[in-house]
């Protein structure tokens, strides 16, 4: 659930806060009051593509940030995979999303404080919210919506779980397979350069104090 909304320098807008309660909320307004630039900057810090249109005219950046509650969402399994996949913890249930845009186009995201990639809020922010725009429906957009839908009418819930958690399992054996190969890789690597140094000290002749011979 979307509890608040801070939107500065973003558009028209110069600074807005918005706070939602539980239940139906309704915005308001005559035309170009500014409803569907809300919707925008809802958008932005869901991952959507922005530009340096969207930095009010005479500020530097633009700057969005959601407050979410995410208890909802903790069954779910796909959503607790999102989560794992990019390394993020809710913080008493809530997720911060926001987004920063430079006048220059470039974009800084971050979730709880720590920098991601659009990319990663779209995918997180795919579970939080649906845009509904005229004939448009974001979430039938995505294939792998598609792929659920596919899923849940032929009743394979069960059966894509299970193949999850062994593509899961498949994965972390190939990474742990890697690293090995990895490990051997460094271990000759340092083998060799002992070794060097080793033929190097002996071919110096070294012998006690002379160092001190030398001086």
């Amino acid at each position: 659930m979307l509890l608040e909304l801070t939107i500065r320098d973003f558009a028209i807008i110069r600074d807005l806060r918005i706070s939602f309660a539980n239940g139906l909320n309704a915005l308001t307004g005559e035309t170009g009051a500014g409803k569907s630039i809300i919707i925008d900057a809802l958008g932005a810090v869901l991952g959507a593509r922005v530009s340096s249109d969207l930095v009010r005219s005479g500020a530097s950046n633009a700057w969005v940030e959601a407050l979410f509650d995410v208890h909802a969402l903790d069954a779910n399994r796909a959503w607790q995979n999102a989560l794992t996949e990019h390394g993020i913890e809710p913080e008493d249930g809530l997720l911060i999303l926001s987004r920063d845009i430079n006048a220059s186009g470039r974009s800084v995201a971050r979730i709880n404080g720590r920098s991601a990639t659009a990319a990663t809020l779209a995918n997180i922010g795919g579970f939080l919210v649906d845009i509904h725009g005229q004939s448009e429906h974001l979430s039938l957009l995505r294939p792998t919506v598609h792929l659920e839908l596919l899923d849940q009418f032929a009743s394979l819930g069960e059966q894509r779980e299970r193949f999850a958690d062994l593509a899961r399992e498949y994965a972390a054996i190939e990474r742990r397979i890697e690293a090995i190969r990895s490990n051997a890789r460094e271990r000759a690597q340092r083998v060799d350069l002992l070794s060097f140094q080793v033929e190097e000290i002996g071919a110096a002749q070294l012998t006690p104090d002379e160092d001190t011979t030398l001086e």
